[in-house]
C-alpha cells in the first residue's frame, strides 16, 4: 500500500520522508483540537453576550443588517405574529387558528418538510396545503431552462434510469410522478384532492374548508415549464432582475440578463429592494 499526502509532500516510497510523518500527524491533531477549542470559546463568548446565534431569524424578526447577531422586528411579518398571539390571548386554541391557514408549496419543497404532516395529524389541525406540481424541482429547472439551454439534469421527478439519454421534456411514455401526493396524504390520515382543471379549484377549496379534523392536501397539476418571475440570474445583482423571461437569447439559447434587466427609475428602485 502506498501513502501519499500531497499537501505535506509525503510519499511512502521515500522512506526518508516517512520518518517525520508520525510527528507531523501528532502536530496536525493538536492543531485541529486547538482550532476546535478556539471556535467553541468564541461561540460561548458570543452566547454569554446575549447575541443571536442561529442561522436564520424566527418568523416575525429579521437579522440586523449592521449586526447579524442582533434581531430586529420584521415590519412585514410582525403583524401576523401579533395577530396570532392576540387570538391566543382570547383563549382561542391552535385548532381554531389553523382553520384559516393555507400553505402554498411546490412539489419539491413539500417533500423537504413532509414529516410535519404527522404533526398536523397528531394535533388534528385543519390546515389546507396547496401543492403546485409541475413535475420538476421547479426553481433549479427554471435556471436550467433560462441560463443553460434546457440542459435539464436531476430535476425531472418523472425520470427513471431507463429514460432516453438527452431527454429534456416529459412525453407520453413517461412513468407516473413520484410520489403520489394524494395517496401520500391519505397514508398520513389526511384528505387528498387533485385538481387538473381551473374550473375545479373552487370546489376543491370548499371541500377542504369543510374538513375540520385533519389537514387537506390539494395537489394542483400545473404547466411543466411555468416559471416564477421575477428572477435574479446567477452571480448578478438585484438591479439585473429579469421580470418576464422574454429577453433575447444568446447563441446557446440562454436568456441574456443584460437584455432583460430593468432600467432607469425601476433599476434605481430595485437597488433598495429588501
Amino acid at each position: 500500500m502506498r501513502y501519499i499526502a500531497i499537501n505535506d509532500g509525503v510519499d511512502s516510497i521515500d522512506n526518508a520522508q516517512m520518518d517525520i510523518t508520525p510527528f507531523r500527524n501528532i502536530i496536525n491533531e493538536m492543531y485541529a483540537k486547538d482550532t476546535s477549542r478556539k471556535i467553541k470559546s468564541a461561540l460561548h463568548a458570543r452566547k454569554m453576550q446575549g447575541k443571536y446565534m442561529a442561522t436564520t431569524a424566527p418568523f416575525g424578526y429579521q437579522k440586523d443588517e449592521k449586526d447579524h447577531n442582533h434581531l430586529v422586528i420584521d415590519e412585514v411579518t410582525a403583524p401576523v405574529v401579533e395577530l396570532i398571539f392576540s387570538i391566543a390571548e382570547e383563549g382561542v386554541g391552535l385548532h381554531t387558528i389553523c382553520k384559516d391557514v393555507i400553505v402554498i408549496s411546490g412539489d419539491g419543497g413539500m417533500q423537504m418538510n413532509i414529516q410535519e404532516m404527522a404533526t398536523a395529524i397528531v394535533y388534528e389541525l385543519p390546515v389546507i396545503i396547496c401543492i403546485l406540481n409541475n413535475g420538476y424541482l421547479g426553481n433549479v429547472r427554471q435556471w436550467q431552462e433560462m441560463f443553460y439551454n434546457r440542459q435539464y439534469s436531476s430535476t425531472c421527478m418523472r425520470y427513471r434510469r431507463s429514460c432516453e439519454i438527452g431527454c429534456d421534456h416529459p412525453g407520453h411514455c413517461c412513468p407516473e410522478y413520484t410520489p403520489d401526493f394524494i395517496r401520500l396524504a391519505e397514508s398520513y390520515g389526511a384528505k387528498g384532492i387533485r385538481v387538473t382543471k381551473a374550473e375545479d379549484i373552487k370546489a376543491a377549496l370548499i371541500s377542504a374548508k369543510q374538513n375540520t379534523d385533519t389537514p387537506t392536501v390539494i395537489e394542483f397539476i400545473i404547466d411543466r415549464e411555468i416559471n416564477v418571475m421575477p428572477i435574479v440570474p446567477p452571480g448578478n445583482a438585484l438591479n439585473d432582475m429579469i421580470l418576464d423571461g422574454k429577453g433575447d437569447r444568446d447563441g446557446k439559447g440562454n436568456i441574456s440578463a443584460c437584455n432583460c434587466a430593468v432600467s432607469g427609475r425601476q433599476s434605481e428602485e430595485m437597488k433598495t429592494f429588501p
